[in-house]
């Protein structure tokens, strides 16, 4: 089966594998499936590297600690990271169609919370995915893009900064082993953490961002 109009007006239709939603999901393990059935140029992925955290970013953690976050989650869900795990894999979907956008926590962590701030911050870590870099020679193939996610560049770390949340130069360095020549689009999402008040210093995070991928796709 082929997709003649999107042959012809050159486009191609490509569906973002993002973090929360991974390879293994299965909604995006059906797509793949009709992706390579179709084995069509015109079809592909766009993955989001928000798939390859390996831990909880800290601008969202002090954010949820501004407004009275309980410490012991915080260690709780560290550990889950530290552990080589994340939250969609320790936090199963809860069953019944009334639950689907609920989690299952296990009690040990449940007993942590203190407030809804609590349960909140322990739900979003289903969206820091720690997922294999392996999965980049599998499907390097079908990717037509990634968007490089961050949600706060700091100092330290290859060309003067760093995404703590995510191993970039073990991302870029897989890419350029794959001998990949595509696009990263650069995705901030630290503005959704601010303070209430405080200045969004998206041109200053964009611009270090740029600094650190130009640096690590030097080489330098």
């Amino acid at each position: 089966m082929q997709d003649p109009l999107a042959e012809k007006l050159g486009i191609t239709m490509a569906v973002e594998v993002h973090a929360g939603m991974s390879f293994d999901h299965p909604l995006t393990a059906a797509w793949i499936e009709q992706m390579r059935d179709l084995d069509n140029p015109h079809v592909g992925l766009v993955v989001d590297f928000g798939i390859y955290c390996h831990r909880y970013p800290e601008i969202a953690t002090n954010y949820f600690r501004a407004q009275g976050l309980n410490e012991d989650v915080v260690e709780y869900i560290a550990d889950i990271y530290a552990s080589g795990s994340d939250g969609r894999r320790a936090f199963p979907r809860a069953t019944g169609e009334e639950n689907r956008d609920a989690y299952e926590f296990p009690e040990e962590l449940t007993h942590l919370f203190k407030s809804p701030v609590d349960e909140v911050y322990a739900t979003n870590a289903s969206g820091y995915e720690n997922t294999s870099l392996d999965t980049l020679d599998e499907y390097l193939p079908w990717i037509k893009s990634f968007h490089a996610k961050f949600w706060e560049m700091v100092p330290d770390g290859v060309g003067g900064y760093q995404e703590a949340s995510i191993d970039y130069p073990a991302v870029v360095a897989r890419l350029k082993q794959l001998d990949y020549d595509g696009y990263l689009c650069s995705e901030y999402e630290g503005q959704r953490f601010i303070i209430p008040g405080d200045p969004i210093p998206d041109v200053e995070q964009l611009t270090r961002h740029q600094q650190m991928l130009q640096a690590l796709i030097n080489g330098e």
